[in-house]
């Protein structure tokens, strides 16, 4: 192998073998291992090491320490591990990633090939961009008599077809790891399935994150070793017929985002039957469905053998929740969120005295939750019974829990009775002293914010939010909160105050210590005053949403020192000055609005940015209704978040709430769009659109040709203003529009032709410009027929304002080019419909 660039090197041969790819570091780490070695280099793993050095290029010398004379534990690079007595690092620097690939390749070979592989016990692949190697086969495998556990999670194995044929056959496997692998059906075929010796000593098979589909592999069946089996992340779809394999020792199951769509009787019957000896069941994200109190038929004959997790979240399960489920003595974790549950909490739950977290959100549960049902849950640390809207909770305000809860959701629990009485806290949430996250957002809190100084806390009520030290998430969104905001805690890393209209004030300084902010969301409320000038200090915050209160002055330039910033939301408020040019450096991006500005009229005094254009990320951008004055800058066609294909956005987030994603982290609750001509208020990630707005400006110029560049936008408005020239005539590339209003403006020339490509576009805004020529026909444009469309354009003819079949022969005898020809074919087919009367 020929290293021509070669930085450092180095090898390890030990007890497990690891090879961890760190490519932002580009250095490679393997590790290799046997027993019974000494602190001393074993003689033949220094003479492996020394073929490995001959069969490098080392011009720079790095491995000028490897020789023969020297104890190899010495070697620069290699070390070993003096409590264990044995090589425990192999670390290597390459000038390139084409070249650190085939090292690894390279190396992973050589290794094989030598004696020492008899003796291999472990060998694994780190999780750091391992899914860039591609293995064609695994015949090097052959050799690994020894081998008893195997992690190639991350790598390529799609091409490899002999994966059950070689690693079916090694005798002393254990532990299989192949996540996210890029496998399907056809690497694991259903043959040689009556080989009653494949797997048999397997006691952890984990598969999850590939492309399996269909039945489950049916060599699950020989695995009576099994304990430990993950399926999740595939797109398993089994019949209902097909019965679960029975695996006496299996004690954690997962196949969660999975496309089962099976009864719960086949849950009862297959998984929690009496050869259950499950520890940890987890079926969320998938289509299981019916009477949930079924789930539990067989329950008790699992209780015995210590049930701990039962995750059933994310389903269509129905029904109550069955008092049978007190029999799950060992119980941990509970979550059935998620699926359309009614009915009552049952008091059984409160006896649980091992449960740790309970979910339930997502449901139609009613009656009243008191603290009969935490009467012994002492470990609880998570408890969340968000939006359960004929759900209440009522405990006394002085009732003191029995827990140390970590996590409290109470999201939208509409007839819950919570209340913050003298501006302070109630002491069953006071008392949770390790609360990390508390969330009563969209409920009927009344009164104020509790102040948070120690002096205003005392008798019966002592502690307060800011006394919560390890609280890091806190929601109070969407209440009747009053008041100014007080002082808080500064290791805050998401604060949503939105939606409590009577929130007033400017933002408190203390905000500015909040250094390890990541969403930061003080929407829809009446705050006024500048934006604080501490941004430099926000360099972990990604989401920021201040949209809907009465901030004014100039929006800070240190607003670009917050430069994880994700989404920005300054929109409908007071703000005067000009864009800052600091925002370049947020250059991740991917939602800017600015726009709506006292009452959509901001005082802005500049032309957009040029180094707006750096912010290749942006998928949204709105900049409507300000006083913006020169021409669109050419270089708007770089945004590459908007160009179709584009895998910088939103959608890895799939079909998830915003209001959920606040929850985890991100922090974006709503997004006000103009689309389609009407303003429209988005909810959820996945209805998104990537839009462009730059309407009721002051923008001069001609529209941007590479503008047309932008082939993922559903929405582009540049109306009212006072652009001039043409419509691009390759504006019909833009084949993701749905929606594109050009009107009130200077343009002039004809349609483009290309429009009526457009197969998406169901809004179409060109009125009141100077366009002349035929209105171009097919395909979508056949729908938007409204002469709204097209008026305040004296040189238009045809389209929505003629019999099209009479316009189609005129256009072919060029007669669709005199101004007047609009009513002159009025008369035609008035004169036509007189004739078929007669």
């Amino acid at each position: 192998m020929h290293m021509a660039n070669m930085k450092f090197f180095s090898i390890p041969l030990s007890i497990i073998i690891i090879i961890i790819f760190f490519i932002n570091e580009q250095s490679t780490v393997f590790c290799l291992a046997k027993n019974n070695i000494t602190f001393d280099c074993v003689p033949k793993e220094k003479k492996a090491l020394l073929r490995f050095k001959a069969s490098l290029s080392d011009p720079s010398d790095r491995l000028s320490s490897w020789k023969t004379e020297y104890d190899c534990c010495t070697w620069a690079g290699v070390e070993c591990d003096k409590l264990r007595d044995m090589l425990s690092s192999f670390i290597s620097e390459t000038e390139t990633l084409l070249t650190l690939y085939e090292l690894i390749y390279n190396i992973l070979i050589f290794l094989m090939q030598t004696s020492s592989v008899l003796f291999l016990t472990n060998l694994a692949t780190s999780q750091a961009c391992v899914h860039l190697i591609l293995v064609n086969d695994l015949t090097w495998a052959n050799n690994l008599s020894s081998l008893e556990y195997l992690d190639m999670s991350q790598v390529d194995l799609s091409r490899t077809k002999d994966v059950v044929k070689v690693l079916g056959t090694l005798p002393s496997l254990l532990e299989l790891r192949m996540s996210n692998s890029r496998l399907d059906n056809t690497n694991l075929p259903h043959t040689n399935c009556f080989n009653s010796t494949l797997f048999t000593n397997v006691q952890h098979l984990d598969l999850r994150g590939n492309h399996f589909e269909g039945e489950f592999p049916c060599f699950l069946r020989n695995m009576t070793s099994l304990s430990f089996l993950d399926l999740s992340y595939n797109s398993f779809n089994s019949s209902a017929h097909q019965p679960f394999p029975i695996l006496m020792n299996l004690s954690y199951l997962d196949l969660s985002w999975n496309s089962l769509n099976h009864s719960a009787t086949w849950i009862s019957d297959f998984l929690l039957n009496k050869y259950c000896r499950l520890k940890s069941l987890n079926l969320q994200f998938n289509q299981f469905h019916g009477d949930i109190s079924v789930v539990f038929t067989n329950i008790s004959k699992c209780s015995s053998h210590n049930l701990e997790s039962l995750e059933l979240g994310y389903n269509e399960f129905h029904g109550h929740l069955p008092k049978k489920i007190g029999e799950l003595k060992q119980l941990k974790e509970l979550d059935v969120s998620h699926n359309q549950l009614s009915g009552e909490i049952p008091i059984v739950l409160g006896q649980l005295s091992n449960l740790e977290i309970i979910v339930i959100s997502n449901n139609t549960f009613e009656g009243t939750l008191s603290d009969a049902h935490f009467v012994r849950l002492s470990k609880l640390v998570r408890f969340d019974a968000s939006y359960n809207y004929m759900l209440k909770f009522r405990v006394s305000y002085n009732w003191v829990p029995p827990c140390q809860l970590k996590s409290l959701s109470l999201w939208d629990l509409s007839k819950s009775e919570v209340k913050f009485q003298m501006g302070t806290l109630p002491k069953w949430i006071s008392s949770f002293m390790n609360l990390t996250r508390l969330d009563l957002s969209n409920n009927h809190i009344e009164g104020q914010i509790p102040e948070l100084s120690s002096s205003m806390i005392n008798g019966s009520i002592p502690d307060s939010l800011c006394q919560m030290k390890s609280l890091r998430g806190l929601d109070l969104s969407n209440n009747h909160i009053e008041g100014p905001i007080p002082e808080l805690a500064p290791n805050m890393t998401n604060l949503d105050l939105s939606g409590n209209m009577l929130i007033n004030g400017s933002i408190p300084d203390s905000l500015c210590q909040m250094k390890s902010l990541r969403g930061l969301d003080l929407s829809k409320n009446h705050l006024s005053g500048n934006l604080p000038d501490c941004w430099g200090n926000f360099e972990s915050l990604v989401t920021a949403r201040l949209s809907s209160n009465q901030f004014s002055g100039d929006i800070p330039n240190s607003i670009g020192g917050a430069y994880n910033l994700q989404f920005l939301q300054l929109n409908n408020n007071s703000f005067t000055g000009q864009l800052p040019t600091t925002l370049k450096n947020c250059t991740r991006l991917m939602l800017l609005d600015v726009g709506e500005n006292k009452l959509r009229n901001n005082e802005f005094y500049d032309i957009i940015p040029s180094s707006y254009c750096q912010l290749y990320r942006l998928q949204i951008l709105d900049l409507a209704q300000n006083n913006l004055m020169g021409s669109i800058p050419h270089c708007v066609g770089n945004f590459s978040g908007m160009v179709k294909g584009a895998t910088l956005g939103f959608e890895f987030w799939g079909a998830i709430s915003l209001s959920e994603v606040i929850k985890g982290v991100m922090g974006v609750v709503s997004l006000s769009e103009v689309m389609k001509g009407v303003m429209m208020e988005y909810t959820k990630i996945s209805t998104y659109t990537v839009n462009l707005d730059l309407s009721s400006n002051n923008l001069v110029g001609e529209i941007p040709p590479n503008l047309t560049n932008l082939t993922g936008l559903h929405g582009l408005n540049l109306s009212h203003n006072h652009l001039r020239g043409i419509i691009p005539r390759k504006i019909g590339d833009m084949e993701s529009l749905e929606s594109l209003d050009l009107s009130c403006n200077n343009l002039s020339g004809a349609i483009p032709e290309s429009l009526s490509k457009l197969t998406f576009l169901s809004h179409l805004n060109l009125s009141h410009n100077n366009l002349s020529g035929a209105i171009p026909t097919g395909h979508q444009l056949q729908t938007l027929n409204e002469t709204s469309n097209y008026e305040g354009n004296s040189g238009l003819c045809g389209g929505p304002l003629l019999d099209m079949r009479i316009f189609a022969q005129l256009r072919k005898q060029n007669l669709c080019t005199h101004k007047y020809i609009v009513s002159t074919l009025k008369v035609k087919l008035q004169k036509k419909k007189k004739k078929r009367r007669e």
